[in-house]
């Protein structure tokens, strides 16, 4: 999986994440006004989740998965320690099962481990031969998508596991754009096809490509000007597309369904480190992990939003940032 080199926050200058020790909790921010902008209402598609229902995941490589309540007065519910010593991807499928990537940096044996809603452990650990995990993704029928690197050329595949399985029932090459590119993030469009960014050594090359249920074939969706290959999807078909604060990248692209240009951008601070992970609800709520000097924040979009609504600090010592929602 090959990783442009970012400042700070989920990447490090050549690699995921400098690894910080233990956990902490945080605490809610303050709210800051928004600002409506393009693209498809996802209102149109589907409800706002209930603020008291709907729960934000916050992967902490030192070794922890934070649970916070998601909406304008963010809690700490839940801190995850059990089977968890390097968490580096989350997914939370329509079930509430919690699906945790553990990467090599403080882990012998790479794994997923995955936790019906609300326990402190792991009810099932998914492990193979794949020296380094990378992104995971959940589909409706519980097929979970995993990318990783093979070969000491560090090529990037994606393989699908049947639900309850450690065995893939395919393995596939992951898709390239440009030069020296390997696969990103996971997520799926509202029909149920995954789409897999992939990022490039040359950022105007990051992509995003679209694999139908029981296909083997990508395809290239050709979105343009995209900052960065970090990815997420609403039910309403918008594309969410961030990366990191190197060579000025604090931004978010949203592509309207079908378009290839941005409908509209949410521009970070230049005091923030770029969009470290980024997930999104159903109804467009969008959530981003940066950093502003040595804080960490989760800044909060309401649906069409160019502002924070509200701001999560949390505690300096959490590193990585993968983030989840809860259905």
């Amino acid at each position: 999986m090959f990783i442009r080199a970012l400042n700070l926050g989920r990447f490090a200058t050549v690699a995921f994440a400098v690894l910080a020790a233990g956990c902490a909790s945080g605490a809610g921010g303050a709210s800051v006004s928004g600002a409506s902008g393009g693209g498809l209402p996802p209102s149109q598609a589907a409800k706002p989740a209930s603020e008291s229902q709907q729960k934000l995941y916050i992967a902490n490589l030192g070794g922890s998965v934070l649970v916070y309540s998601a909406g304008k007065n963010p809690q700490l519910l839940q801190t995850i320690t059990d089977g968890v010593p390097a968490p580096f991807s989350l997914w939370v499928d329509d079930t509430g099962i919690l699906y945790v990537i553990n990467g090599t940096y403080r882990s012998d044996s790479p794994n997923v481990a995955e936790y019906q809603p609300g326990a402190d452990s792991p009810f099932f650990v998914l492990t193979n031969d794949i020296p380094n995990f990378g992104y995971v993704a959940v589909d409706s029928s519980q097929n979970v998508y995993l990318t990783g690197e093979i070969g000491s050329d560090g090529k990037s595949i994606l393989e699908l596991y049947p639900k309850g399985s450690s065995n893939p029932s395919e393995t596939l090459n992951a898709p390239t754009s440009g030069k020296l590119s390997g696969s990103d993030t996971l997520t799926f469009d509202p029909s149920g096809d995954l789409l897999i960014g992939i990022q490039s050594l040359e950022k105007t090359d990051d992509a995003v490509f679209r694999l139908p249920p029981g296909s083997q074939t990508f395809t290239n969706l050709g979105l343009k000007k995209m900052p960065a290959a970090q990815i997420a999807a609403d039910a309403a078909g918008n594309i969410y597309a961030g990366g990191g604060g190197d060579d000025g990248i604090r931004t978010i692209a949203v592509y309207a369904p079908g378009q290839t240009k941005p409908s509209r951008r949410i521009r970070l601070s230049q005091l923030t480190t770029g969009v470290n992970a980024l997930t999104v609800s159903a109804d467009g709520t969008l959530y981003v992990a940066t950093q502003v000097s040595t804080q960490k924040v989760i800044y909060e979009y309401a649906p069409g939003a160019s502002k924070p609504d509200v701001t999560l600090d949390i505690a300096a010592s959490v590193e990585g940032e993968g983030l989840a929602l809860s259905p």
